[in-house]
């Protein structure tokens, strides 16, 4: 007896397989937001206010409220990159120098501490989508070196030599965080996590911006 295969059908019967067999370890991936979690986070940082820049690292925890609602704390430690204002001119030609000049060289590092609460969206396969809001302390150590010069008065032949001063000190911020998560089921405890972060600090502060962004990726383990 001839039997006649047919090409597509044999075709859609492996894609159906494929796809039967995919299906417990998609299901797998998928995230549960009831599950708490820990994770780690990898970032840049950049400010809104001054030409500053930095990357940086943190660590997470969170918990379930309900199906719709988590909470979570975020630990980051980011090293701002260097920045240099000046103002004025530094002399080094004899000639007339009639203003002072100041150059500043600044390096800060950061310590922020947040308490965010997420607002879960519906999930998309193996993503999740979490809008949160939070508020958020900020340590900043600062390390300042300023160089000055006073002018030369009424022609003198050269110009006051520059002094120098250098200065550490730290200072606490409070702020406001506001920031997205989207969560992605690669196993079934595991997820990497792209998301975005958004820090105000009211009225500004003395050595950084008063707005600060954030984004970065994270690896979350969901118990």
């Amino acid at each position: 007896m001839n039997v006649k295969v047919n090409r597509r059908a044999l075709t859609g019967a492996w894609i159906l397989l494929l796809a039967t067999a995919c299906i417990p370890s998609l299901a797998a991936a998928q995230v549960n937001v009831a599950r708490p979690f820990a994770g780690g986070t990898f970032f840049g940082d950049s400010g809104f206010h001054r030409d500053s820049w930095g990357i940086g690292g943190g660590l997470a925890a969170g918990w379930a409220i309900s199906d719709e609602w988590g909470g979570q704390v975020e630990l980051e430690l980011p090293t701002r990159g260097t920045t240099v204002e000046t103002e004025g001119m530094l002399c080094y030609d004899p000639a007339w120098c009639g203003y002072p000049s100041f150059r500043t060289e600044r390096t800060s590092r950061d310590v922020t501490v947040s308490v965010l609460f997420g607002r879960h969206l519906p999930p998309v396969g193996r993503f999740r989508a979490t809008l949160l809001l939070g508020p958020a302390a900020r340590m900043v150590r600062v390390n300042q070196t300023v160089e000055y010069q006073q002018p030369s008065y009424y022609g003198a032949p050269t110009p006051r030599p520059v002094q120098y001063g250098q200065e550490e000190y730290s200072r606490l911020y409070p702020a406001f965080v506001a920031g997205f998560d989207g969560e992605i089921g690669v196993a079934k405890h595991l997820s990497v996590v792209p998301q975005l972060r958004l820090y105000l600090t009211p009225g500004g502060d003395w050595d950084g911006p008063a707005t600060i962004v954030r984004p970065g990726v994270s690896v979350r383990w969901r118990f």
